[in-house]
C-alpha cells in the first residue's frame, strides 16, 4: 500500500514538473524578441538556407516542426554563429503571421546563449541577454537581409 501512494505521489510531481517545464516553454513569456517577414515562411527558410551557404562561420538546422493551426506549421531553426572569441546558439521560431491580411512570417527569437560566457537563456531578463539579442541583429539579420535583399523588422 505504501508503494501504491509512494509511486502515485512520484508520478504527479513528474507529470507536474513536465507540465511546468512545457508551459514556460510555449508561453509568450518565452519570445525574447519578434520580427516580421513580408514573405512566406518556406520563402524565409529558403533566404537563410542560401545565407547559410554563403559563410562558413554560420551554422543552421531545421530542428522541429509543429502544426500551428490546421494548415500552417511553425518551423524551429536552431542558428550558431562562431568567431573567435564567441560561439552563440540562437533558436528561432517562423510561421504564417495570422493576424495579417497579407501573406507575412512572424520570426520569433526564442533562445540565445554564449556557450563561451555562459550566458543568455530563453527568457528576456536572463543575464546577457541584450548584447546577444543585438549582436543577433547586426550579425545575423542584417547581413542576411543586405545578401537575401530581403526586408524583416522589429516588431518592437
Amino acid at each position: 500500500m505504501k508503494k501504491a501512494i509512494i509511486i502515485t505521489v512520484i508520478t504527479a510531481l513528474v507529470i507536474s514538473g513536465l507540465i511546468y517545464f512545457v508551459s514556460r516553454m510555449t508561453s509568450g513569456n518565452s519570445v525574447i524578441k519578434k520580427y516580421s517577414y513580408s514573405g512566406s515562411v518556406k520563402e524565409f527558410i529558403s533566404h537563410v538556407q542560401v545565407f547559410f551557404g554563403k559563410d562558413s562561420t554560420i551554422v543552421s538546422t531545421i530542428t522541429d516542426t509543429t502544426r500551428a493551426t490546421q494548415k500552417d506549421h511553425t518551423y524551429y531553426i536552431s542558428i550558431e554563429l562562431r568567431n573567435n572569441e564567441h560561439d552563440i546558439l540562437y533558436s528561432i521560431a517562423c510561421e504564417n503571421d495570422s493576424k495579417s491580411s497579407t501573406s507575412g512570417t512572424v520570426i520569433e527569437l526564442v533562445m540565445a546563449y554564449d556557450k563561451i560566457n555562459n550566458v543568455g537563456g530563453y527568457r528576456k531578463e536572463a543575464k546577457g541577454i541584450q548584447p546577444l539579442v543585438n549582436n543577433f541583429d547586426i550579425n545575423f539579420l542584417t547581413p542576411l537581409k543586405n545578401s537575401q535583399n530581403i526586408k524583416i523588422v522589429s516588431l518592437e
